[in-house]
This record gives C-alpha cells, structure tokens and sequence, in this order.
C-alpha cells in the first residue's frame, strides 16, 4: 500500500485515509482519474461545466459532447452581455474533438473580473454547431465556530474577491461593515455578538456591492440554545455522501469542505484545521499495492508485530481515499469528535471496516510500524507499542447504517468490545451511487475510480463509501482534558471477529488537541554560488480543541550567508519571527510568549546570498507548552540548498558580411534563452558576446531575433547544463548576397524583309549606384547579378532604335543584405511609316489641268502595310508591318512628266519614318499645221417677192467628182448639213461654214425652198465647178 506523506509530516500529502464496508452491494472497475462532470449522452451538441459557481483561480473543468468527429472547436467565455474584459481571459481557444465528438478542456476566472457574475460559455465547431453553457463566479465565506454565546467574537475569512476590493459584512441582510480584500482577494473580519443578543441565530455573508459578488449565507445560533440538538451526527453531516450541500437544506459540515481546504481552494470552509486527505495505491492505479501480512497482523496483537508487504488485496478489500476530520465542538459544551470516512474500489463482495485511532506518531517502514521522529519519519530503533486509551472501531453494516463496536487498549487487546449508541458513534455507507443523476447525491470532489464498467467506473457505486464519526467525550466519559489522538489506522477485515484477517490498510494523522507544526522549503533546492537562497518557514496550529500557549521556534540557519528577514506575519504591531546572532550563528525564532490560535498560521521568509559551494541545510524545531507529545511528529522540518559552483552559457555572437556589402556588426543581434532555465539578468541577449549567470539549471535552448538578409547557424546553443558548467554558444551570422536579376522582355510582330526580329538576346544595358561580382552590365533574356554593395541603384538600358523601352519599379529602388530584386525591362517594337506626298506642277497647262487626287501609285520591295500597297492623293501615311526595302512607283499619267525624291526608294527600319515626294509636271503643247482649201457659196436670186412668212431658206450642197464622174449624187456630197436652212437676206444667201476640202473637183448647188409667195428652184449640177489642186 504505497501512500504519500501528510502535511502533518510537513510534506504534501495526497494518500487516503478512512475506507469501510461491510456486506457492501454492487461492483465497480479499474482505478483511474474520473471526469468532473456527469455524462450526458445528447443527440445534439453540449457543453457542461462540472459545477454551477466557481470561485475566482478554481479550476473550471469542461467537457463537450455531440460535436462532429475530430471537428476544431472554438470556445469562448463571456459576461451575460457579452462583455469581456481585455487580460481576463476571456480570448477564444480552441479544441478538438476526438472519435465520438467529444472533448475536455478547462478555463479559471480571472481575479481581475470584474464585469459581473454571471458567465456565459460558448463551443462553436467548424461544423457550425453550436452550444452554450451558464455559471456564475461566487466568493467563500466561513467561519470557525456554527454557534455563539452572547459576548462571543466570531471570526469570519472571506476569500475569492477581487483585489483590494471593498467588501460589505452583511448580518441578516443588513450591512454591519466594510473590510477591504488583499493582494490574493482574500479578507478577515470580526464580529462581536452584543452581551445583550438574544437573535437566536444570525445569517452572514460578505458582498462586493460594486461587481455583484456575494458569498452564501452562514447561519451561526446561539451556543445555548442549541446544546440540546448538538451531537456528532449534527456537527457533521453523516448521510453516506460527501457533499455539503445535498440534500437540499443540509446543516452542517461535510468532507466537501473538509477536501476544498486540504487542497488550498478554500480556508477553514471545514471549520477546523485538524484536517487530512490520503490517495492509496489501488487496482489500475499504477502504483505499488500493499496490504497486512503475517499471521500477526491482528487487532488483537500489538502494533509492533504487525507486518506489511507488497502485494494487492481483493479488489472488494482494496482502499482507494481516507479523509478524516477533528472538531471540538463548543456548543456540545466542548466535546471532541472524531470523522473518517473512505471509499474502496469494488462492491461485488462483503468486507468490514476498522479504524484504530492511535495516541502516539507512527510511521511505516520496511515492511513494519514505528514510531516518528519529530520529522515525522519513522524512528526504525523505536516500534510502535500501542498506549493505553487506544481507540479501535469496527463498522458491521446492515442497509446502510451501521452498528460500531469499541475496542480500547488497555495493557491489551479486551475479550470483547462494547456496542456504542448514537450518541456516542455513527455509522453509515451509501446505498446509491454518488453520480449526481436524478435523486443520487453528487459525486466525490476528488479523482475516483470503481470497478463498475462504463461510465459508472467514474462515480463511486453504491457501497463504496464509508463514513462515521465518534463522540469521545461521550465514549470515555470519565476523561479529564484533551484527548491526544494523533494517528489512525484505516484496515479492511475479513469479518468483525477481533481476530480476523487484516487486508488492506491506510495510515494517517489528524489531531484531537492543539498541534503545533512546522514546516520549512527552499526558494529553489539548487542554486549557483553568488545566486540569492531562501527558505520559507510556516508555523501552524493543526490540531482540534484550543490555542498554543508559548508557542517556540528553535532554528539555527546555516553558516556562510548573511540572513535577513524577506517577510514576515505579523503578532499584533510586531514581526512574529526574530532573527537574532549568537556565537556567530543566526537564528530564526518567535516572539516570546506567542500564543498561537486554534486554526492559525504565520510564515516568514528568509533570504540572503550564498558565498561557498557546498549544501546548506536548514532544520526547524517547534514546541509548545500544551501539546502532548503524542503530536511531536510533525515538530520538525529539514530543507536543504545545494550551492554549485557558478553555471554560465557563454553566448557568442560572430557576424561574416564576406563580399556581399553586409554592413552589420554584432551589436546588431539579440535574442532569448528558454527551457528550463533561469538566469540573473534575465533571459535575454544581445551583441558580441554575453555571459549569463544561471539561477536554474536545465535544458536550454538560444534563439536569435530574426534579422532580415542573415542566416543564423548554432553549435553549442542546445542542451542541458548542469550546475557549475560553463558552456559556450556560437551563433554565426552569414549576410546573404543580394541578388539583382535583370529580365529582358521584348514585344514584337513586325519583322524585317528579310523575316527575322529582335529577340531578348540583342539588348544590353547598364547598372549603376550599386556593384557586382563580375560587372555593372547585363545583356540578353535574363541576368542575375551578385551584389557586392548595397544601396539606391538603377537599370538602364543602350539605345535600341525601334524599340520603346519600359522599367518596373524593381529597375529603380534600394537594396539590402540578402534580398532579391527583379527588374523587368520591356521593349515594344515602334512601327515605321512610309509617308507619300503628292505634288502637281500645272503652271505649263493654263489654269486647267489634274490636281493630286487624281494621281495613284504602288509600294514594292519587302514591305507591308496595315492597308495595302496602293496610294493615292496628295497624302499617304502607310504604317508598315513589314520593314526593309522599298521603292515607290506611280501609274502612268500622260501629259505629265514625273519626279521622285530621294525618300521614295531605299531601305525603312522598326520607328523610323521615311517621307517620299511625288512630283507631276504639266507637259507644253507642240502646234504643227497643214494648210487646207475653204470653198463657200452664195446664191442671188432675183424676181423673189418678199413678205411671206414664213420666209423660204437656201440650202447649199457641196459635191465632189468621183472617179464615177456621176457628179451631184447623195454619195459624192461632202460637208453634209453645214450650210443648211441659211437665210435670205436682200435677196442674197451664202453658206455660214466653210468647207475645208482637199484636192479634187467639187460642184456646189443651192435649192431655194419657196415660201407662201415664190417658188421653190434648184441650181444646176455643175452650174458652178470648183477645181483644188494642192
């Protein structure tokens, strides 16, 4: 049975205590941490708390169900209203689901809250499902007594407020004071009850008016009106579950409470400080098991002969937790109970359950029991003897409640025990599962397992746990002072038989009376020489029934540091501690004449520096006028330092620029240590070297700030350094060389006549501002130049006629260590023209003559042009798609000579533009003549009247002779029509036209007409002959 030490041996303690049964029901299985919550199985998604109120820093454990398998899920906590206070926590955080859609996490108000009580919880996942839970943050209140007599001060804690927070005491919702909270939200108060009071009972709380904050109501009733209802079963609630507050309407105290202030979450909530919580070894656990062995090993043997050893009990007989509770109760007037109670791992079989509360400080060791030092361990020269007055109870259970049987020690074991009635003892083991579900108290504020299967493995199942308490005053009525009850056995039995078979067991401590204990622990258990050591010594009355009186410490310091006192509880206007020299020793010791009250605690703080290597130890020694000496085992406390040569990581810090225009020193560099390790100045660095003296040893790591345009290569800078190393970390910083590339795009669709273009490979340019490894010129697709210095530079490009060039922004800008710049520059090929001017001289033509529009023409050679090869007018602007040679030609145009300049034949590149001028000169006329014979006629009539109307007209006929010699016919007419209808004037008419003739004999005859008043006649053929020779 592996257990852990109690902090009444001034350690920790995490072990068991109180385990009972007895023809106990049921099974469960398999030790393990069980949820904070109750399952439910929901068809939709949940989200639960495991409680309804928290205290500010308690844990809130959550648990989400119904989301989709291995979904993100984001939680956030809130206000009602949604308000969130910035460092409050109340940022979102995310979870993910396992395989059934379920998940766990936790969240812990802040102390700094302060926008209200009511919180809300809300699980979003990546499914879009959502769900919201409700709790509210309360504070504690208690106080150390449940009843008054008039005259009486009651002593009231108030924890779980903000800091330095006004907070108003409140007697039967009327405000009686306001006190103000500490640093840690915690505050004390007092409260005289009036000598006068006949109230009754009184109901306290303490409030926060401004942030709604409010503890839940204390009832405290006057001493003497209720002896009569006081026993050990009204003190304390013993109804087979852990929990304070179930059933609705429960007074008195329960192991809830007494468990909240073992772990520290709240302060006297049990009412008293004899207090102790035990986790044993257990099935599935993971830990050695132990139980009694030997035929020894019986109630009826001394302890001295029982025997004990590594192996695993029955699981029905296997102890799980014992708790166990001391209170001396004023009302009852000044009895002194005793509670345990236990749970154990399965309920399939029947076992029954003893406790010894014993009058002496034993330890286990090596397989036997002994009695303690005053360190608490065990005193292997010393076996532990029973005394007389040892106290054993055995549990027979029957439904629930049980019957207790007394045995008391006395020279040894008696024959036979004695029944206790209720006043004197009681008993019970639960019959329900303790799993909260639907009229089952709710589960056992500590980690449990069972053997049951499924989610019942969880909770503790019916018969599993064990409670009861004993009035000692009532049992030993004839008992004079306090009883020293100091340690207890918890033992599983084979039956209720004295000489039955011991099983499994836990050992415990809780004390009856004023205990006096001490305990002592170092700052850190191993520094470096020259680091500031400390220890925090803790003084505090653990026990039941009173104040210390002349309450001592005894407390050499060690040798080789300058002590002081850090910090210290105050005795009224004074430090409780003094630190005084004698002989050359410090030491550390109490006020003289310090009482110290029932439930009190006071600490100080002691530091200094360290100036050797070597181990300093530190062993405190408590005493007390009224402790007995069956509570001297938890009078003593050691803590040791071990001083180690001093440890230092050496940071170096090495910078290589080489040629890459790197200008950085090392002065430049920074950067953090983590790990596990501490140092004095910190756990940052910077420049060429640093020398960090560590606090605490460990693993470690360096890292480096980022610094852009270097890479960082470590060697030395991880690991683990053991006190009084020195190790050394490089870090190399290499400037990485920036890069200039140069990009050459060229757009381009107009080829030369001889078909090919420019491509990337025909530019080049320059780079200026800057330098580089080979030189300041680039040519061709793409060029990548190494820098060798750094700053404002330019690209820039050597003419290329016919191209327009472009640069992007990389082309002009700055440049550092280790970057990479692209310039891109384009060139787009310019068009060419071919421009025709049309020019028209008509200065040899009159006023007549063509104008430009009227000329045209054709482009030969390798050229194209967007619209064709034609021109026209007085003005051609051809944009060429194909460049090279060209020559310009014009459509014949008689009566015009043309001219060509220069510009109208040859050779056009990309962007050039050529202008050619056409010009047309109007050719002179050339006038010849031959000379030509003109015949006329002209007839004169006589005897004509004149008058009529209308006139007759003469129409002359021209004749020439053909070889015929037929004269006057139709065929040898010549000059036909000329001279017809010719009027008479005078009586004379004569041909109007002249008749151009050649060679030749020609015979002319005229024919009047006739009119109204003569008549018609005609000439004779050949009447008139006419000869032409050339």
């Amino acid at each position: 049975m592996t257990k852990f030490r109690s902090r009444w041996l001034s350690t920790l303690a995490l072990a068991t205590l109180f385990a009972a049964a007895s023809a106990l029901v049921g099974g469960l299985a398999m030790f393990g941490s069980p949820p904070l919550f109750k399952p439910r199985p929901q068809s939709s998604p949940v989200i639960q708390t495991d409680k309804a109120a928290y205290l500010a820093g308690e844990a809130i454990e959550i648990s989400g169900s119904g989301f989709t398998p291995l979904e993100r899920v984001m939680l956030q906590v809130k206000h009602a209203g949604g308000t969130t206070e910035i460092g409050a926590g109340h940022e979102a955080w995310f979870v993910n689901a396992d395989q059934d859609g379920s998940f766990t996490s936790k969240w812990t108000i802040s102390s700094d809250d302060d926008a209200g009580v009511n919180l809300v919880l809300t699980a979003a996942g990546s499914s879009r499902a959502t769900a919201q839970a409700e709790f509210a943050r309360v504070a504690a209140f208690s106080t150390r007594v449940r009843s008054y007599k008039p005259g009486d001060t009651v002593q009231f804690h108030a924890s779980g407020f903000n800091p330095n927070q006004l907070v108003t005491i409140q007697v039967n919702n009327q405000d009686a004071f306001t006190t103000q909270t500490d640093q840690s939200g915690q505050a004390t108060a007092s409260l005289k009850i009036p000598e006068s009071s006949s109230a009754g009972s009184l109901s306290v709380r303490a409030l926060a008016p401004e942030s709604g904050l409010v503890s839940s109501n204390i009832v405290i009733s006057d001493a003497q009106a209720v002896v009569s209802a006081a026993s050990v079963a009204t003190l304390f609630q013993l109804d087979g579950n852990a929990s304070s507050t179930y059933p609705a309407g429960a007074i008195g105290y329960d192991w809830s409470q007494v468990y909240s202030d073992f772990m520290g979450t709240t302060i006297n909530a049990s009412g008293t400080a004899a207090i102790n919580f035990y986790t044993d070894a257990s099935l599935g656990s993971g830990l050695t098991e132990d139980e009694f062995t030997g035929g020894a090993s019986k109630d009826t043997n001394d302890i001295s002969a029982w025997a004990y050893n590594n192996s695993s009990p029955q699981p029905k007989a296997d102890l799980e937790h014992a708790i166990a509770a001391a209170y001396v109760d004023p009302s009852s007037p000044n009895h002194t109970y005793l509670y345990v109670a236990a749970d154990r791992y399965d309920n399939s079989g029947s076992t029954t359950l003893g406790v010894w509360f014993l009058q002496s400080s034993i330890a286990r060791s090596g397989g036997k029991f002994y009695n303690t030092n005053l360190d608490g361990s065990a005193n292997t020269s010393s076996p532990a003897q029973h005394v007389n007055g040892d106290l054993l109870l055995v549990a027979n259970f029957n439904s629930g409640s049980a019957t207790i049987t007394s045995f008391t020690w006395n020279n040894g074991f008696p024959s036979t025990g004695i029944t206790l009635n209720s006043d004197k003892g009681f008993a019970i083991v639960n019959t329900a599962a303790l799993d909260g579900a639907a009229g089952h108290a709710p589960a056992v504020p500590w980690p449990f397992k069972s053997s049951a299967s499924g989610a019942a493995a969880n909770y503790v199942q019916a018969g599993e746990f064990f409670e009861a308490g004993v009035d000692l005053n009532n049992l030993f009525p004839n008992h004079v002072g306090p009883f020293n009850f100091s340690s207890f056995v918890v033992e599983t039995r084979s039956s209720t038989s004295s000489t039955s078979t011991l099983s499994d067991f836990i050992l415990g401590h809780v004390s009856t009376a004023p205990d006096v204990a001490v305990t002592k622990v170092a700052d850190s258990s191993t520094v470096s020489a020259g680091s500031q050591v400390g220890f925090t010594v803790t003084v505090s009355n653990v026990g039941a029934g009173g104040d210390l009186a002349n309450v001592t410490l005894d407390d050499p310091l060690p040798s080789g540091v300058n002590w002081s006192i850090a910090s210290s509880s105050t005795c009224g206007a004074s430090p409780c501690f003094v630190l005084t020299t004698t002989a050359g020793t410090q030491y550390l010791s109490l006020q003289p004449n310090l009482t110290l009250a029932n439930n009190a605690e006071i600490s100080a703080h002691i530091i200094g520096n360290s100036t050797g290597v070597g181990t300093l130890t530190n062993t405190a020694t408590v005493a007390a006028f009224n402790e007995a000496p069956a509570f001297f085992g938890n009078n003593q406390a050691t803590a040791t330092i071990n001083v180690e040569a001093s440890t230092h990581l050496i940071i170096n810090k090495e910078v290589v620029n080489g040629t890459t225009g790197g200008t950085l020193t090392a002065a430049a560099f920074s950067g953090t240590i983590s790990g596990g390790v501490t140092a004095t100045d910190g756990l940052t660095w910077t420049g060429a070297s640093t020398n960090k003296t560590l606090t605490t040893v460990g693993s470690y790591n360096v890292a480096e700030n980022p610094v852009s345009g270097y890479t960082a290569s470590y060697a030395g800078c991880s690991g683990t350094i053991v006190l009084g190393e020195t190790k050394t970390c490089t870090i190399t910083n290499t400037a990485q060389p920036a890069h200039l590339i140069v990009n050459k795009v060229v757009i381009s669709n107009i080829p030369t006549s001889a078909g090919s273009v420019l491509t990337a490979a025909a530019f080049s340019g320059t780079i200026s501002g800057v330098t580089a490894a080979d030189n300041q010129n680039w040519s061709g697709p793409s060029t990548n130049k190494t820098l060798t210095s750094l700053g404002s530079y330019k690209v820039a490009e050597d003419p290329h006629p016919g191209y327009d060039a472009t640069f992007s922004p990389d082309c002009e800008t700055t440049i550092a260590v280790g970057d990479t710049k692209t310039c891109t520059v384009t060139n787009t090929a310019q068009a060419a023209h071919l421009i025709i001017i049309k020019e028209v001289d008509n200065n040899t033509n009159g006023d007549g003559g063509l104008t430009a529009p009227s000329f045209s023409g054709t482009i030969s050679g390798g050229v194209t042009a967007t619209d064709g090869l034609t021109w026209t007018g007085a003005l051609t602007n051809k944009t060429l798609t194909t460049v090279g040679s060209y020559t310009v030609a014009e459509d014949p145009h008689p009566g015009y000579d043309v001219s060509f300049d220069a510009g109208c034949s040859g050779t056009i590149g990309l962007g050039e533009t050529k202008i050619c001028t056409v010009t047309n000169t109007a050719l002179k006329a050339t006038p010849g003549g031959t000379t030509t014979q003109m015949l006329q006629d002209k007839l004169t009539i006589t005897g004509l009247r004149t008058g009529a109307s209308p006139a007759g007209v003469v129409n002359f006929r021209l004749y020439k002779e053909s070889n015929n010699n037929d004269g006057c016919t139709d065929a040898n007419e010549v000059g036909n029509g000329l001279n017809l209808d010719r009027p008479i004037d005078n009586g004379v008419a004569s041909t109007g036209a002249s008749v151009a003739v050649g060679p030749g004999t020609y015979y002319w005859r005229a024919e009047y007409t006739g009119d109204q008043y003569n008549n018609g006649f005609t000439t004779a053929c050949k009447s008139e002959t006419v000869t032409v020779v050339n």
